[in-house]
């Protein structure tokens, strides 16, 4: 068994620079967003910034708790489903997916989907989250879609009409 005697000595020093980056995210997105309605559609530019800062800041965050961030392209056989010789006639779209679904099991899963997604993604979260001070404000600049547990059908389907007109 290995044993690390410093691990204990450098945990505080990652947390609180995990703090520190996750503070400056949020003056950030509030000096970008200053003045906007967040019930609104956010402009472009203002947009743009925003997915800059997330990207970059959730960047430094995985390295700062021992994540290396990388991409790499998978080329998966879908024969099984697209048919033999799908390869031939599929056209894959430019860009990026337009749908992403993942269940997250801890709280890293997100800084390493917004790294991924170059913070140019729409979230959908429990609506308790916009309460927080610092993660509903975050939550908020991306325009984050926040649902009701175990709402009315009504409500549900105000959200899948939110959902869709994005």
């Amino acid at each position: 068994m290995k044993m690390y005697p410093f691990a204990m000595t450098i945990l505080p020093f990652k947390l609180f620079s995990f703090a520190i980056l996750i503070i400056l995210l949020y003056l950030i997105v509030s000096v970008i967003l200053f003045g906007q309605n967040l019930q609104e559609q956010v402009p472009k530019l203002r947009k743009s910034l925003v997915n800059i800062a997330f990207t970059w800041i959730s960047y430094l965050a995985c390295l700062v708790i021992g994540i290396i961030p990388t991409s790499i392209e998978l080329d998966v056989d879908y024969s099984f489903y697209l048919g033999e010789g799908y390869k031939q006639t599929y056209k894959r779209p430019k860009g990026r997916v337009s749908t992403y679904v993942a269940n997250h099991t801890s709280g890293v899963d997100g800084l390493v989907l917004l790294n991924a997604l170059c913070g140019d993604l729409s979230l959908i979260a429990m609506d308790t989250l916009q309460n927080l001070p610092i993660a509903g404000a975050l939550l908020k600049s991306l325009q984050t879609i926040f649902a009701p547990r175990g709402g009315s059908s009504f409500e549900k389907q105000k959200m899948v009409e939110v959902m869709v007109s994005r």
